[in-house]
């Protein structure tokens, strides 16, 4: 069975736009095309202020990273995770588990 949704890594969602070539793009473009990204209001925080660094602008324009970011909080389906238990040994990465597990009714991917 094929996953229909998935909460995405910054690191590789930032991947897949610095590499569109990538495994990390391909991964990603399938769950947007076949499936489902969830975020949070915490996962797209992050996703949008690393991705809109000022070092990443050697290697893609401004503007199309904020044009990805409206992509995606276009596409995505939005989550509201009620459990903040610590869950890894990295607390920055807590903010992914709750999403995943995480149960909607929304139809919209």
């Amino acid at each position: 069975m094929k996953a229909k949704r998935a909460v995405i890594d910054t690191n590789v969602l930032i991947s897949a736009v610095l590499s569109p070539k990538g495994t990390a793009a391909a991964v990603t473009r399938y769950f947007v095309r076949q499936g489902c990204v969830l975020f949070s209001a915490e996962t797209f925080a992050e996703f949008e202020t690393r991705l809109m660094r000022p070092k990443f602008d050697p290697y893609v324009t401004r503007e199309l990273r904020l044009q990805i970011v409206r992509d995606f909080s276009v596409v995505g389906e939005w989550v509201k995770p009620t459990d903040d238990t610590g869950y890894s040994r990295d607390p920055d990465d807590d903010k992914f588990i709750p999403p995943a597990c995480t149960s909607t009714t929304s139809n919209s991917c």
